[in-house]
């Protein structure tokens, strides 16, 4: 189904991140041949795509964002080289709709099953997602439980003007 939207239509979007800021950019499907995906990209930002394992793809005849991997990035001919195509129903790309970030320092606790993982700071919130700044080795300790694809709680208290 893919194949044929994308030689009917090639034009696509690609969503990512460089050094933490969003980079959305206009692409074009060179060629897309069982799951593999050629995707001509601006040559002056083709080095964003070095430095990420997947790329968020949108396009006009499809309602959800299509999350690839990068398997190859090609400077010389600005082509990046994706597959393990999958639709993805919510993303963080629908935090570009409407997104706050706050003006005073927001505290949150993620924990799992009510076990307190670590803290970190909120620094945007949206209708459906948050981004919580956290340090790294506290990553590392997720992971090292296996605890990656789990579901966590996040708490947080906003901050008023008002005296108690």
């Amino acid at each position: 189904m893919l194949g044929t939207i994308f030689r009917k239509e090639n034009k696509i979007t690609l969503n990512n991140l460089y050094n933490g800021i969003p980079i959305k950019e206009e692409a074009v499907i060179a060629k897309f041949e069982e799951g593999v995906a050629q995707i001509k990209v601006n040559s002056a930002k083709i080095c964003f795509y070095t430095q990420e394992s997947f790329t968020f793809i949108q396009h006009d005849k499809i309602p959800h964002v299509l999350k690839a991997h990068i398997i190859k990035v090609d400077p010389i001919k600005s082509l990046i080289v994706v597959n393990h195509l999958q639709l993805l129903e919510t993303t963080a790309l629908d935090r570009f709709d409407i997104r706050i970030a706050p003006n005073k320092t927001i505290n949150a606790t993620l924990s799992h099953q009510k076990i307190k993982c670590f803290d970190g700071l909120i620094s945007t919130l949206s209708e459906s997602s948050l981004v919580l700044h956290v340090k790294m080795h506290d990553i590392e300790k997720i992971l090292q439980k296996g605890w990656g694809e789990k579901e966590f709680d996040i708490s947080f208290q906003l901050p008023t003007n008002k005296d108690f």
